[in-house]
């Protein structure tokens, strides 16, 4: 017996969406950098929620929106500029207040080169709170039996003892629709968090991030960054300077 639901006529299990690595979306060695390849997710989860009737302007009519909550990106290899790619996204249901969406990375040769596994919130645009995923558990598709990587999303460890960081303040640019720092924000804050010789030369091989709470514009937040553990990763935690609320955690691992 199969766990996957198709509950209304039209609406997609698995989508896809073609793209194209542009200039702009390229590091110093010509590969994509980790925040373009985390906005082509948002895309394609975009697209597939609203072609699914639960997207973005179905819930803002109810005073509700979706935020990324967890996320866990595996990378086998860095796409090249101008290399031609596949973004494969698919619901695997809901787990208490989570939705869970998987995404596959496929090159022109058929093979994924990328893998990453998501926990979505509902916040109520007014309270800014969770809300219950009653209504979204009874009509949306999912493949739940389908996975791009094995394992739950745990929830990620503080950092020790800081070995280095750095302090940014959220300006204008980096507020999105739903007027908070957009989820692709905390990537390119952490990795510029690191030395350049930690970055040059080398790739993201592993993203983990656990969102905690939201930020605003004029926010200066703390970026506190741990030894690496025994296997190379580095644990980050970025906090929030007027209150010290953790506002995320990330694990990062590099090749």
């Amino acid at each position: 017996m199969t766990n996957d639901r198709s509950v209304r006529e039209g609406y997609p299990l698995l989508w896809k969406d073609k793209y194209t690595v542009k200039s702009y979306d390229v590091d110093q060695e010509k590969r994509i950098t980790l925040m373009s390849l985390f906005n082509c997710f948002q895309e394609s989860a975009w697209h597939h929620a609203e072609r699914c009737d639960f997207g973005y302007k179905s819930l803002i009519e109810k005073g509700k929106f979706w935020v990324l909550s967890r996320l866990r990106i595996e990378i086998d290899r860095l796409l090249l500029w101008e290399e031609p790619f596949t973004v494969e996204t698919w619901s695997k249901g809901t787990q208490g207040i989570f939705a869970l969406r998987d995404f596959l990375v496929i090159d022109s040769g058929e093979t994924a080169v990328a893998r990453a596994a998501s926990g979505w919130l509902v916040i109520d645009s007014e309270k800014r709170r969770p809300q219950r995923l009653n209504e979204f558990s009874e009509t949306m598709p999912f493949l739940k039996d389908r996975q791009a990587l094995e394992g739950p999303l745990e929830r990620l460890k503080a950092p020790g003892i800081p070995l280095h960081g750095g302090r940014i303040t959220v300006d204008f640019c980096d507020i999105d629709l739903n007027r908070h720092a957009n989820s692709s924000r905390y990537f390119e804050w952490i990795l510029n968090s690191f030395p350049y010789d930690t970055l040059s030369g080398r790739r993201a091989a592993r993203f983990d991030i656990d969102f905690l709470a939201e930020s605003v514009y004029g926010d200066t937040i703390s970026i506190l960054i741990g030894n690496p553990s025994d296997d190379g990763t580095y644990l980050v935690s970025l906090k929030r300077d007027r209150d010290e609320r953790e506002l995320c955690r990330a694990r990062v691992g590099w090749a």
